[in-house]
């Protein structure tokens, strides 16, 4: 990641909202928003908007933090950040399921898997086509192999009774 010596303090913005200190890691989130919209970085865009929209959740924001996440998607889908990608649709599956849409979660956590294919933009039915034929690949690809998003993909999928428990 370019620019990333300034990253830190997004990943303690987010250690920070885990641990429920909300105010200190806003004021990360607002400190890190004016030098990563300067330093013209999509990866450190999609970091900062990843970790604004976790901390909207948390905060119980959920319209904002939708839109604020469903935008993000974009910028990770149009620059093939597939990691950013795969968290993003993990965030905006779970938000899903807490609205009772499963079909939507379905959809999110087969994109994070699977990833999306290049020709319909839908989620890719396995994980295994050749690479040329994806929009974006999914944690399961043999070229991203995202253990931690599939596997948080996969405790959804569970969670909603769509795989079975083991």
């Amino acid at each position: 990641m370019k620019n990333n010596r300034r990253a830190p303090i997004l990943h303690s913005a987010e250690l920070d909202r885990q641990s429920g200190k909300l105010r200190d890691a806003q004021c990360k989130i607002d400190e890190a928003s004016v030098w990563v919209a300067r330093s013209g970085s999509q990866e450190l865009l999609c970091l900062l908007y990843l970790t604004r929209g976790r901390l909207l959740k948390t905060q119980q924001r959920n319209v904002n933090a939708r839109g604020v996440l469903e935008d993000t998607v974009h910028i990770a889908r149009n620059c093939k950040l597939a990691l950013y990608h795969i968290d993003l649709m993990n965030e905006l599956a779970e938000m899903a399921v807490e609205r009772n849409q499963m079909t939507i979660a379905r959809d999110f956590l087969l994109a994070t898997l699977n990833g999306l294919l290049r020709s319909t933009h839908q989620p890719a039915q396995t994980e295994s086509l050749p690479l040329e034929d994806y929009d974006i690949v999914g944690a399961n690809h043999e070229s991203c192999q995202y253990r931690l998003g599939s596997a948080r993909a996969e405790d959804l999928l569970k969670s909603i009774g769509l795989r079975g428990s083991s």
